[in-house]
């Protein structure tokens, strides 16, 4: 075999092998539309962050979705509002607020990181279809 020929060979080896080891993409898994409304002191949370964590590694990619005006929210995987994979998810929630005072930027959560972190979050959801998560009504 010509040496080039090998060169190009080895150089592919690690390729084909660590091909068929990589877990699934977002491309290959089943997504579904999960949706769901935020309330804060009895009113929309628009602007708050809704965030699912995978149950087996809350710290591998989380999927997000932002409150709207109304009070609604999209979870998004790829596309805007596409929805989450197939699984169990523990929700975190972060309203964060940005004030500006004597030229220094402050940014706040309204929830006070009650619910911020999934160690200590109260909240989950299973996603095996399309998902409307409860109404949150928190004070």
């Amino acid at each position: 075999m010509p040496r080039r020929t090998l060169l190009v060979f080895l150089a592919m080896l690690p390729v084909v092998f660590s091909s068929g080891c990589r877990k699934k993409t977002s491309s290959a898994l089943k997504i579904h539309p999960v949706s769901g409304v935020v309330f804060f002191e009895g009113n929309p949370a628009e602007g708050a962050a809704v965030r699912l964590h995978p149950v087996d590694d809350p710290n591998s990619r989380m999927f997000v979705g932002t409150v709207g005006a109304d009070g609604s929210f999209q979870i998004t995987t790829q596309i805007a509002n596409d929805g989450a994979p197939e699984g169990k998810y523990i929700i975190t929630l972060i309203y964060p607020k940005t004030t500006m005072m004597d030229d220094v930027v402050k940014e706040e959560d309204l929830f006070n990181g009650r619910f911020s972190e999934p160690s200590r979050s109260i909240f989950s959801v299973e996603v095996n279809g399309p998902t409307t998560i409860p109404k949150f009504n928190l004070q």
